[in-house]
């Protein structure tokens, strides 16, 4: 019996799908816990670096893999944070450092608008070309 035969089914999923669970499971919870809009979405991002990184680390342990889908989702949820905030009018970084809630709520919906789509890309396609067009199909909508 091979390792890969033992081990539950779940795991994969865990490890490919963890850390977008975890950012979005993260914003909703320090909402609910009257967290600002601004402080949520910073917060809410740690999370994601810090479970993109379990992540990666559990799957090489774990399958002895390396999962890049994550990687690049990560890769790709920041390079569209970085582009909306480029094409917006205004600079968002310095409206949230000035309490806009506002401000904070526009981009963290663009981000959870934005991963939504990119967590069903990385279940559906089954290589990177694939989920590289999705990705950008998905920062242009």
């Amino acid at each position: 019996m091979s390792d890969e035969t033992k081990r539950p089914a779940w795991i994969r999923g865990a490890v490919d799908f963890g850390a977008l669970v975890a950012f979005m499971a993260a914003f909703g919870v320090l909402r609910l816990r009257g967290v600002t809009g601004q402080e949520a979405i910073i917060q809410a991002t740690w999370v994601l670096m810090g479970a993109s990184a379990v992540a990666l680390l559990a799957g090489w342990l774990l399958e002895k893999r390396l999962a890049w889908l994550p990687a690049i989702a990560g890769g790709f949820a920041l390079i569209f944070k970085a582009v909306y905030r480029w094409i917006t009018p205004h600079d968002e970084g310095a409206l949230i450092r000035a309490g806009n809630s506002a401000a904070a709520v526009a981009l963290g919906g663009a981000l959870i608008g934005y991963v939504i789509p990119l967590a069903s890309a990385l279940t559906q396609t089954h290589s990177l070309p694939e989920f590289v067009a999705w990705a950008l199909l998905a920062g242009v909508i």
